[in-house]
C-alpha cells in the first residue's frame, strides 16, 4: 500500500513508521503535515528498531557498509550495529576471492583492516590444512611401506618395537602380517641379544707357532662375526670340537651360545655391532667323527675397523694410537713363520654404498690390496686365499649352495669388486697360492634373517666352511705339543 496524503490522518503510528522506513515519506514531512512531537519521537524510535532489525537480518555486506557511511539517515547506534554485523559476516566468509571483491568496493579503513585479517587467517588455515593433509598422506604412505616391509620381513625389529611402544600400530595389526612366534622374538630381542666380551689379539709371541693361522677379514657389518659364531656352534654340534682354554675362549663361548637354538628358542638372536675394535684369537682343535687325530685351528677374527686403520695408514692420514697399536700387532702376527690362510668376507647386501665417513667398501679393499703388496703379506707363508660372499640367502631365487657359489663367482668378476678379486688372484699366481694359482670363491649364509635381528639358523654354509678348514689344515700327529694340549684339556 502506497502512502496517501489525503488519508494520512487515518494512519496509525506503526503504519506511518512503515511508510518512513520504506522512504515513501520522511519524518520532516510528517512534521509539516502536523504530526505532533511525541508521535514523531515514537515513529523515530520504531524506525530505529526496524533499521536495526533489517541490519541484523541482512547478509548484504555492501548494504551494511553503506549504512555505516551514511550518518545522515542512520544514527550512530544503528551504524555501530552495521559495523559489527559487517565484521561478523567477514569472519564467516571463507573465500579469499569474495573478500577481495568486497575490499575493492569498500572505502572504510576499519573494514578493510578486518578483511586483511580474515584473508591472512584463511591463508594460514589453508596452509595448515595443506600441511596436515600432507602429513596424513606421508603417514599413510609410511604405514603402507611399513606394512609391506613387515610382510616381507625386511624392516628392522627396532622400528617394529618403536611403533608398537608409541601406539602407532597394535600387536593385533602386526599379527595380520607375521607369525606370533616371530613377533614375540622381535619384542624380546633387547632382553635376549648378547654382545661378545672385549678381548684383543695377543702378541705374536703368545700364539702357538706350530699351528696354521686362519685369518678372517671383513668390513663392519659384513656378516663375518655371525659366520664365525655359526662356525663355532656347528663345530661343537656336528664335529668333535675341543676349545683351547685361555686366550679368546670366553669370546668364542659367547659366540657359540648365540647360535645355539632350542625348541623353546628356535631363533638365533643376532648380535649387534660390537662396540669394541677387536682382533680376536680363538684357538681350538677339531676333527671329524671317526678320525684319529685333531687339527689345531688358530682362528684369528680381525676387527672390521682394521680396514679403516689400513686405509688411514696407506694414505698417510692420522691414526688413533690404539688403532695404530692394533695394526702394528697384526703386522707382527702376519710376519710370523706360521703357514696361513686368509678368508675375505664381502657383504652381498651392502653393494658399494659409502659408510658414515664417506668411504665405500672398495676404497678400503683397494687400500688393503696396496698394503698387502707393499708389505709382501702373502709372499712367504700364505697357502690359501678365499673370497666369501656373505648373506647369500638374500640373493633372489637362489636356494642351494651350488647356485649361490656360481652367483658369487659371477659377482666378483664384475665391478665394483673385480679389482680386489683380481689383486688376490695375482697374489695366488705370483706366490703359488691355492695350488692352481686361482682365488677360491665361496658363498655363505647363516639362514633366513628376519627383521635384521633374528635368524632361522641353517648351518649348511658353516659345515662347508669347516670342511674347508679341515682340508687346508694338517692333522696333529701325536706330538709333544698335542700331548700337552690333551693333558691341559683333561
Amino acid at each position: 500500500m502506497a502512502f496517501d496524503y489525503k488519508k494520512f490522518e487515518s494512519y496509525s503510528d506503526d503504519e506511518l513508521t512503515d511508510f518512513v522506513f520504506k522512504n515513501e515519506i520522511s519524518i520532516s514531512e510528517l512534521k509539516d503535515l502536523g504530526i505532533g512531537r511525541n508521535q514523531r519521537i515514537y515513529i523515530q524510535s520504531k524506525l530505529e528498531q526496524l533499521k536495526s532489525n533489517e541490519i541484523n537480518n541482512s547478509q548484504d555486506i555492501l548494504f551494511l557498509i553503506t549504512v555505516m557511511n551514511n550518518s545522515d539517515e542512520y544514527s550512530d547506534e544503528v551504524r555501530e550495529i552495521a559495523h559489527q554485523k559487517t565484521i561478523d559476516i567477514i569472519h564467516e566468509i571463507t573465500k579469499v576471492s569474495e573478500l577481495n571483491e568486497i575490499f575493492q568496493s569498500c572505502n572504510n579503513s576499519k573494514i578493510k583492516d578486518e578483511i586483511d585479517k580474515q584473508i591472512l587467517s584463511i591463508n594460514a588455515k589453508t596452509a595448515e590444512e595443506e600441511r596436515r593433509n600432507q602429513e596424513e598422506e606421508r603417514q599413510r604412505r609410511e604405514l603402507d611401506s611399513f606394512l609391506e616391509r613387515l610382510k616381507d620381513e625386511t624392516l628392522s625389529g627396532a622400528l617394529i618395537r618403536s611403533k608398537k611402544n608409541k601406539g602407532e600400530i597394535s600387536k593385533e595389526v602386526i599379527l595380520n602380517y607375521i607369525s606370533e612366534e616371530k613377533l614375540n622374538a622381535v619384542l624380546d630381542y633387547p632382553n635376549k641379544v648378547r654382545t661378545p666380551p672385549k678381548e684383543n689379539l695377543p702378541k705374536a709371541s703368545e700364539i702357538n707357532n706350530n699351528a696354521k693361522q686362519i685369518f678372517f677379514w671383513g668390513s663392519p657389518k659384513s656378516g663375518k662375526t655371525c659366520t664365525v659364531a655359526s662356525l663355532l656352534s656347528t663345530a661343537e654340534s656336528d664335529f668333535s670340537y675341543r676349545p683351547i682354554n685361555g686366550i679368546g675362549n670366553n669370546y668364542a663361548n659367547v659366540l657359540k651360545s648365540i647360535f645355539t637354538v632350542t625348541p623353546e628358542e628356535p631363533y638365533v638372536f643376532l648380535p649387534g655391532r660390537n662396540p669394541f675394535d677387536l682382533n680376536v684369537y680363538m684357538p681350538f682343535e677339531i676333527k671329524k667323527s671317526g678320525e684319529k687325530n685333531y687339527r689345531y685351528i688358530s682362528l684369528i677374527d680381525l676387527s672390521g675397523e682394521i680396514f679403516e686403520a689400513i686405509y688411514y695408514k696407506t694414505n698417510n692420514l692420522p691414526l688413533h694410537a690404539e688403532k695404530e697399536e692394533n695394526l702394528n700387532n697384526l703386522s707382527e702376527l702376519l710376519s710370523t713363520p706360521n703357514k696361513k690362510a686368509h678368508f675375505f668376507f664381502i657383504d652381498y647386501s651392502v653393494g658399494n654404498k659409502p659408510d658414515s665417513l664417506g668411504m665405500r667398501p672398495t676404497d678400503y679393499l683397494n687400500a688393503a690390496a696396496n698394503y698387502f703388496q707393499t708389505n709382501n703379506i702373502f709372499k712367504h707363508t700364505t697357502d690359501n686365499l678365499y673370497l666369501v660372499l656373505t648373506k647369500a640367502d638374500l640373493i633372489p631365487g637362489l636356494t642351494n649352495q651350488s647356485q649361490r657359489k656360481a652367483y658369487a663367482e659371477d659377482f666378483f668378476n664384475k665391478a665394483p669388486y673385480r679389482s680386489f678379486k683380481d689383486s688376490l688372484e695375482n697374489y695366488c699366481k705370483q706366490f703359488s697360492i691355492n695350488q692352481n694359482g686361482k682365488i677360491i670363491i665361496e658363498a655363505s649364509s647363516i639362514g633366513n634373517v628376519y627383521f635384521e635381528e633374528i635368524c632361522d639358523f641353517d648351518n649348511t654354509s658353516a659345515k662347508s666352511l669347516i670342511e674347508i678348514l679341515l682340508e687346508i689344515t694338517k692333522p696333529e700327529k701325536n706330538s709333544l705339543w698335542s700331548r700337552i694340549i690333551n693333558f691341559l684339556n683333561g
